[in-house]
């Protein structure tokens, strides 16, 4: 049920016992860990075992914390609490990370993606086609003389012409290509 309610999505702590009826906690929190939909709850163990070998195999699994019984109400609150601030604080750098590549990746001019992501992403499809014997294709366009454009509208800036081609290629493509 615990699974369950975690894999529903809203979870952000789960104070965990080794010892459980049906299945170890350590089988729990190894669930938890390998689901992608799961994975970033933080576990904090809460149990009797405390030997060594316990205390380091709930680490291994990903654990946060690993309190052992009899505890201190007020210090299990106060590691929750530690726990908590720096699942924040990793939270807060997974999106400044996701931010990053993000603008990394992207031309701010047209919101497609630079030439450097287009090379690593054309690298990994001519892989997968190797691999999986199918066939790749990639079209390249290539705006540089706007003359004619010049001469057809008046004035045109160079920005103004690539912005537009960008949405123009927006509008006329599929959801899964990559542009």
């Amino acid at each position: 049920e615990a699974l369950d309610a975690c894999a529903a999505g809203g979870i952000d702590l789960v104070l965990l016992d080794v010892c459980l009826p049906d299945i170890s906690g350590y089988e729990v929190c190894g669930r938890l860990k390998q689901n992608p939909g799961t994975r970033e709850i933080t576990i904090i163990f809460v149990t009797v075992k405390g030997s060594p070998q316990e205390v380091a195999k709930g680490f291994s699994l990903g654990a946060a914390d690993y309190i052992c019984k009899p505890y201190n109400l007020p210090m299990v609150m106060v590691r929750v609490d530690a726990a908590m601030r720096e699942k924040r604080r990793l939270d807060r750098l997974r999106l400044e990370h996701e931010l990053l590549l993000e603008e990394t990746y992207t031309d701010h001019l047209t919101g497609l993606r630079n030439r450097r992501y287009l090379l690593e992403r054309l690298q990994e499809e001519v892989e997968k086609a190797h691999r999986y014997n199918y066939a790749v294709s990639c079209v390249i366009f290539d705006v540089d003389d706007v003359r004619p454009v010049d001469d057809e509208l008046g004035p045109v800036s160079m920005d103004d012409l690539l912005a537009e081609v960008g949405m123009t290629i927006r509008n006329y493509s599929r959801t899964y290509d990559v542009l």
